[in-house]
């Protein structure tokens, strides 16, 4: 990219709200292929010749991605999505890497999202539940990338790298998800709860959307989603809402019971049951 690199956003693969209008499945990607147009023209414009890839130019560096969409919006790409989106990667020479700060060390029942499709990123960035609540980030690079990295002399240094409580916090955590089973109980109660909200949105019409992947779930209040969010706070359940999107986000720690699936349900359903009459 020169000595201009610049940065480029592709199409969200938002199937809900296609950015390009299509339907999935049938779609092909369209998303994905309008972006690969657009990214092409403009690292023309950069003087690149177009994304081109390592053998003919390299313009394109890296593709960043979320395997789960998180602050945007909590929604899952399509089947498929990720594998050709690293096909798209390896044709331009570029590194994939994947963002899971949010969804790593176990979050939808896999130590990371990704592994939820075929493909094998260059660099995985970690945060958030690796630490348990300790601030505590890794990058994790493959072996090529790493020789690479340090070949060039490019090496990061700040004052807590490679903090020795950080990484016993990171073993523990690490330690626990493998002896208590962590990942196997994620997911069944990650589809208890996905059932629970489904049936919440056939019976009261209240809320809709509902998604959700081992102990990540969402779903969209149908209305006003402040008051609706405002009102569970009220009655004692703690979500986060996103009214960009209009979305409740649900990522309850991983020691969460049936009974507290059951209670948060009861709150839900009550709440749904008033916000019939806010229209």
């Amino acid at each position: 990219m020169g000595t201009d690199p610049g940065s480029y956003h592709l199409l969200a693969p938002d199937c809900a709200a296609c950015p390009v209008g299509r339907d999935h499945p049938g779609c092909e990607y369209a998303c994905l292929e309008a972006s690969e147009r657009r990214l092409a023209a403009t690292v023309s414009g950069w003087g690149g010749g177009g994304a081109t890839g390592r053998g003919g130019g390299a313009v394109v560096a890296a593709v960043l991605f979320e395997p789960v969409f998180s602050a945007g919006g909590v929604f899952w790409p399509p089947p498929g999505y990720l594998e050709r989106l690293e096909a798209t990667a390896r044709r331009w020479g570029a590194l994939l890497i994947a963002n899971e700060v949010t969804t790593s060390a176990g979050r939808t029942g896999r130590w990371h999202a990704y592994q939820h499709s075929s493909i094998t990123p260059d660099v995985v960035a970690l945060g958030k539940g690796i630490g348990n609540g300790l601030p505590v980030a890794a990058t994790v690079v493959k072996a090529e990338v790493e020789e690479t990295v340090y070949r060039a002399g490019l090496v990061h240094v700040q004052s807590h790298q490679s903090d020795p409580l950080s990484g016993f916090a990171v073993a523990e955590v690490v330690r626990l998800v493998r002896e208590l089973g962590l990942l196997e109980r994620n997911v069944g109660l990650g589809e208890e709860l996905k059932a629970k909200l489904e049936r919440v949105a056939r019976e009261t019409g209240a809320i809709r959307d509902v998604r959700g992947q081992g102990l990540m779930a969402a779903f969209a209040p149908v209305g006003d989603g402040q008051r609706f969010h405002a009102e569970l706070t009220r009655q004692g359940v703690v979500t986060c809402y996103r009214p960009a999107y209009g979305t409740v986000q649900l990522m309850p720690a991983y020691t969460l019971t049936s009974a507290e699936i059951d209670r948060f349900v009861s709150v839900l359903t009550s709440v749904a049951a008033s916000a019939a009459t806010w229209r």
